[in-house]
């Protein structure tokens, strides 16, 4: 049977921006997310777009959407993009529903790289070779030593698919539950989809 954490639905997942890249700004991501709403871009019900670029910490442009939000987020001091679940399907494993969060970060991560509107001056790269896992639900995951280490299992698990690799998997610091998963080889984002799109066994 497995572990009521395996049941986590709120989690989110932050591709990083390379570190050479140009910073997301909302005066760049709003209307992108907006068009995204209106073309109906990415899976699930888009509702809104908000601009939090006035704080220092955390998401600056937040897209909302009524199972999942897309951020670009700055939480920590290293800009990404998140994708942030709220809710799911219970009768879906953790680790399947991690494969598909991971292939909706991936993607929204290749529309934005590919987006024509976004001038050469303001282009950027997301990395490859590392991504992060936080879960966000203080019921089935409690800050707690314990916590992480229960989801540790999940999280490298996670890693080995994407990455299809040896993945090295290290507790984030800053007080979440969470942890930073990366590898020594790297793949463009169309290969990350193409890990994930592999049959779990």
């Amino acid at each position: 049977m497995e572990h009521p954490i395996g049941s986590l639905q709120r989690y989110s997942l932050r591709l990083f921006l390379e570190p050479n890249s140009t910073p997301l700004s909302p005066r760049l991501i709003t209307p992108i997310f907006h068009k995204w709403i209106q073309q109906q871009s990415v899976e699930g019900l888009l509702i809104d777009v908000a601009d939090y670029g006035h704080l220092p910490d955390g998401p600056s442009t937040l897209l909302v959407g009524h199972d999942a939000n897309f951020a670009i987020d700055g939480t920590g001091g290293r800009q990404g993009i998140t994708y942030s679940r709220k809710r799911g399907s219970n009768d879906m494993p953790l680790a399947e529903r991690l494969d598909s969060s991971g292939k909706q970060l991936i993607s929204a991560a290749v529309l934005l790289e590919t987006d024509t509107s976004i001038p050469a001056r303001d282009r950027f790269a997301f990395s490859t070779d590392e991504i992060e896992f936080c879960a966000n639900d203080r019921l089935l995951a409690p800050a707690a030593e314990k916590t992480n280490a229960m989801l540790s299992q999940f999280a490298e698990n996670f890693g080995q698919r994407l990455f299809s690799a040896p993945t090295e998997i290290t507790p984030v610091t800053d007080g979440r539950i969470g942890f930073h998963l990366k590898t020594a080889e790297r793949r463009p984002l169309t290969g990350l989809l193409e890990n994930l799109s592999q049959d779990l066994t």
